[in-house]
């Protein structure tokens, strides 16, 4: 990156008899300058560092859409050849080939110190050995490759598909989130969604009104100790409690009344499994 100099060839001390100023925005030289650094007025102290700040931002654009893009597309092109390994070549060998190659490729990782287990994937090993990358990386890889095998991506379409689906970090996160945990999500959503009304509506209608306590702010936050009939007493207050807290509150609050609703959905059909089973040995007294 070209550095902008000082507007004067003056010394700093020379700057300093003189009273004069460095151009507004320009660069200091080398970031130990601390003393012509002082010499600024907040202006143009501000003005420099965008200045730089900027020339650093056009840098970062040109390098986005040339060496790390030119580094993404070699990556997907890399892992396209590794599943065209695995489904043309290791897929279609046969049952011996298959155990022997699985049996060769632990031992070389062993031998990298790479830690595999007996009851790793010949796709994950042959991730680790290709890429020699860390555990975590290399199941983002392997996750990648096991998605396009299940929707039936071949090696060619590998590196669009990637693209489409929102890149390999986009990927993972779909692939780790399993359908259960997928619905539980909703479920917290739907009830993070009520619980947001419940306290627009509770600001009318509130559920209990305290004396002063010299509380502010659009939000207070009371902590409460309960006692033995449902009833609390206030032992602390924190006024000026900040939007992110509340909707963290609210998040809390919809989650508390999931797992509550899935406890009454197990108790529901413990409750359920019992009378049925009454109601067959009802049935068996009748036919006695």
């Amino acid at each position: 990156m070209t550095t902008v100099t000082a507007h004067s060839q003056n010394t700093g001390s020379q700057l300093a008899e003189n009273n004069t100023e460095m151009a507004p925005g320009s660069a200091l030289k080398n970031s130990d300058d601390t003393g012509a650094v002082k010499k600024l007025t907040p202006r143009s102290f501000i003005e420099s560092i965008f200045k730089q700040l900027d020339e650093l931002a056009h840098e970062c654009q040109q390098w986005e859409g040339t060496h790390f893009k030119t580094a993404i597309q070699a990556l997907y092109h890399l892992l396209a050849k590794c599943l065209a390994i695995y489904n043309v070549q290791f897929l279609n060998a046969s049952q011996a080939q298959r155990v022997e190659l699985r049996k060769e490729i632990a031992r070389l990782l062993r031998q990298r110190n790479i830690r595999v287990g007996d009851r790793s994937s010949t796709l994950t090993m042959l991730v680790r050995y290709i890429f020699a990358s860390d555990r975590k990386r290399a199941h983002g890889y392997q996750y990648v490759l096991a998605a396009a095998i299940s929707y039936g991506i071949n090696a060619a379409d590998l590196p669009s598909w990637i693209v489409d689906q929102g890149g390999i970090e986009q990927i993972k996160r779909k692939v780790e989130v399993s359908a259960a945990t997928a619905a539980q999500r909703v479920k917290v959503d739907q009830a993070n969604e009520i619980i947001v009304q419940e306290v627009q509506q509770a600001v009318v209608r509130p559920l209990a009104v305290v004396p002063p306590m010299g509380l502010k702010g659009s939000f207070a936050l009371l902590l409460v100790k309960p006692d033995e009939v449902g009833g609390a007493s206030v032992i602390g207050k924190l006024s000026d409690v900040s939007d992110v807290f509340v909707s963290g509150l609210y998040r809390r609050m919809a989650k508390n009344r999931v797992a509550d609703g899935h406890a009454g959905d197990l108790t529901n059909k413990e409750v359920n499994r019992i009378m049925a089973s009454q109601g067959d040995r009802d049935q068996q007294v009748l036919h006695a």
